[in-house]
């Protein structure tokens, strides 16, 4: 798996895929309220004394600020790419046949999409250590009174950092697992890059249409709770609170158990080798 990981971490997949996901952050809001900004737009629309004074440009906040717009709609295609490229690489060169019967199909797999959730993780953490360095940087410090007002110290900024951070991890990890399953039933590059992309979008769409509705028609309050639920990405604030820690691990035991009988019923079941 290992050996996995490092391959890659080594692709010029990874590599795009961090740029990639950099400049879709830029276009990501990173304010809202009464106005909305970007990254750029704060530049140009707030003077340094007002930047001083904004808690969403405090860098936990901004962070899950930004992962949360276009980032999160392009995330399943963008963290899986190094993963579906060697995939499709062994596949089409035959070396797939050989690898399987090497060692063995759950050798293979496992160690492939172990590692393919790793290197999603890691894409991610790495534009958000990025992003980060780049806001302490070029944005000044937050006001110690407007931090104070908000209830943070120094202690919990670094400790806010640390928790969201950890949030980031999981979601690039778990933001594979769409790929991750499609690859399983075809070789077809351009399903597997598609698909996610498709199923994200139209999710996100149907669950906030849906939520809007039943909020409309008063329609009983625990079912759009439970709706917003399946439309919220609190992977991000999965150590920053108790409540979405649970609902992020009952979502992850769900993808982990789908791969899992996806595994034993389908792949291991086959009489090829992937091919």
């Amino acid at each position: 798996m290992k050996k996995e990981l490092f391959r890659m971490m080594g692709s010029i997949w990874f590599i795009l895929g961090i740029g990639f996901t950099l400049i879709l952050c830029l276009f990501s809001e990173i304010v809202s309220g009464e106005h909305t900004y970007t990254i750029v737009q704060v530049f140009q629309n707030m003077s340094r004394n007002a930047m001083a004074q904004e808690p969403q440009l405090i860098p936990a906040v901004a962070l899950r600020n930004i992962f949360s717009g276009y980032v999160a709609l392009f995330l399943p295609i963008i963290s899986a790419l190094p993963m579906i490229q060697i995939l499709h690489l062994e596949t089409q060169s035959g070396y797939k046949r050989f690898y399987i019967s090497r060692k063995s199909r759950r050798e293979y797999y496992w160690d492939k999409w172990i590692a393919g959730m790793l290197s999603g993780a890691l894409m991610l953490l790495i534009v958000a250590v990025l992003f980060h360095g780049y806001m302490a940087l070029f944005f000044p410090k937050i006001d110690a009174e407007a931090l104070e007002m908000l209830g943070y110290t120094v202690g919990n900024s670094v400790l806010n950092i640390i928790r969201t951070y950890i949030g980031i991890f999981v979601y690039g990890a778990f933001s594979v697992i769409p790929a991750i399953l499609i690859s399983s039933f075809t070789n077809n590059i351009y399903f597997v890059l598609c698909l996610p992309f498709m199923f994200s979008y139209f999710w996100d769409a149907a669950m906030s249409s849906l939520a809007k509705w039943m909020r409309a028609q008063q329609i009983s309050e625990t079912f759009t709770n439970i709706i917003e639920l399946l439309f919220s990405r609190s992977y991000l604030n999965i150590a920053q609170s108790g409540g979405d820690f649970l609902i992020e691990v009952v979502r992850m035991l769900v993808l982990l158990i789908a791969m899992f009988l996806i595994y034993c019923v389908y792949i291991s079941s086959r009489n090829d080798c992937g091919e």
